[in-house]
């Protein structure tokens, strides 16, 4: 989502925001115009206009924008950066061609649907160097058999690597982050196993992990590399102490 006229990419106009969000003064961007409905999927209480696409200038000028966000995270002192792909947000929908309908070089086949994606990328790493770590949240698959595929995700991820990513974060595409029907701990862990098998690069599984002994013996059998946890976190900051504190050695 930008603001208008894309404006939410620049420091001077970030004061703005929250009274923007109240007037509703912002524009959907998807990669082709959809019905409004598919996007409250996951903002159901935005109430959007229907989303335009983005002509080719527009595109190149929200690649800049992602690299500018980048540059500012690395001057702000971050050693990290992720790009979000994942989750139906702007960069799974052109990805997946559920949703990417366009007929351009940014859709249609496999390579144009990840082609806005790997510009991103290959930007942002030129944007903060090579000695900061770019992550980039997969949407591994969109749980439809005419949506995103693990073997069409695969291939992404070797690409995204080749474009500079250090560290690929393996999670749902447009099923969203917590789908009906996956439940117990780490239900992404079988993509992100698929995934670590393309790559020569780490790999991040998640998936309602809470458990510091689950998410433990994930990493020691070497189906994945890492882990990240969220809600247990913001249910109990002090959730990684107390995990260091489980699985050191008595």
């Amino acid at each position: 989502m930008a603001g208008t006229r894309d404006r939410y990419g620049f420091d001077e106009f970030l004061p703005e925001i929250p009274r923007y969000l109240k007037e509703k003064r912002y524009i959907a961007i998807f990669p082709r115009p959809l019905q409004t409905h598919l996007f409250r999927f996951h903002h159901a209480s935005l109430h959007l206009p229907r989303p335009s696409s983005r002509r080719k200038h527009e595109i190149q000028h929200l690649v800049r924008l992602f690299a500018e966000a980048a540059g500012r995270a690395r001057k702000a002192g971050f050693d990290a950066v992720e790009v979000h792909g994942a989750h139906g947000y702007l960069l799974n929908q052109f990805t997946s061609p559920l949703s990417n309908r366009r007929t351009d070089g940014y859709g249609g086949s496999f390579e144009g649907r990840i082609r806005f994606p790997l510009e991103i990328v290959a930007e942002v790493r030129k944007e903060v160097g090579s000695d900061s770590l770019v992550l980039y949240r997969l949407g591994a698959s969109d749980g439809e058999g005419r949506g995103v595929t693990i073997g069409e995700s695969q291939t992404f991820a070797q690409r995204l690597v080749r474009a500079g990513v250090n560290i690929v974060d393996v999670s749902g595409g447009l099923i969203g982050e917590a789908p009906e029907g996956m439940t117990g701990q780490g239900y992404f862990l079988p993509l992100a196993e698929k995934i670590k098998q393309a790559v020569d690069a780490p790999v991040i599984g998640v998936g309602g992990i809470t458990d510091s002994a689950f998410a433990d013996q994930a990493i020691r059998e070497g189906r994945v590399d890492l882990v990240a946890v969220g809600r247990a976190l913001l249910a109990d900051p002090e959730w990684a102490l107390s995990a260091r504190r489980t699985l050191e050695p008595s």
